[in-house]
């Protein structure tokens, strides 16, 4: 666990570094995370299909695409991508 913890500070630094930045606090470690995965998935039905039936909901996920009518590509972090409506999405607190 803290060898995890101490890729994710690295990758941060990393990420830092590549824009520009030269302080950098404790919080960034947490802005990191919710910065790559932004939104929540709120709906508990009809995620593509109805057999994933509300085990989406409340998971972080993040807008690949946005689409014509209201529609959007979105990703979870462990990969699973489906068309949805934006609707489903809120800002992640």
């Amino acid at each position: 666990m803290k060898a995890e913890l101490w890729n994710l500070y690295l990758f941060a630094l990393a990420i830092g570094k590549a824009a520009g930045m030269t302080l950098l606090g404790p919080g960034i470690l947490s802005v990191v995370v919710i910065e790559q995965w932004p939104y929540v998935y709120r709906w508990a039905r009809y995620l593509g299909m109805p057999v994933l039936g509300g085990i989406r909901k409340g998971q972080r996920c993040k807008v690949l695409v946005r689409g014509k009518r209201n529609s959007c590509l979105i990703e979870f972090p462990d990969g699973f991508q489906t068309v949805t409506s934006r609707n489903a999405l809120r800002k992640a607190q």
